[in-house]
């Protein structure tokens, strides 16, 4: 279907943004094994808050050309 391609990318820009900010969030902690659950999830909260607002753009492209799928190429504008 149309926006496939921009789908995956979008999914790869969130998944790369979210494990490198956890990964590196978790490292600043003085020990992330003793990290409390809280802790891990107001880590986890953010990074997904982080994550998503990155690869929005992606997503809005997506569903452009996923509601365009159905015209003519003459009258596609994205």
């Amino acid at each position: 279907y149309r926006g496939f391609g921009v789908s995956v990318q979008g999914i790869i820009i969130y998944r790369a943004a979210f494990f490198g900010f956890y990964d590196t969030a978790k490292g600043m902690l003085p020990d992330p094994k003793a990290a409390g659950i809280i802790v891990s999830w107001l880590i986890a909260q953010t990074v997904t808050t982080i994550s998503g607002i990155i690869s929005y753009p992606f997503d809005t492209v997506r569903r452009r050309m996923m509601m365009q799928s159905g015209r003519k190429s003459g009258e596609i504008m994205y």
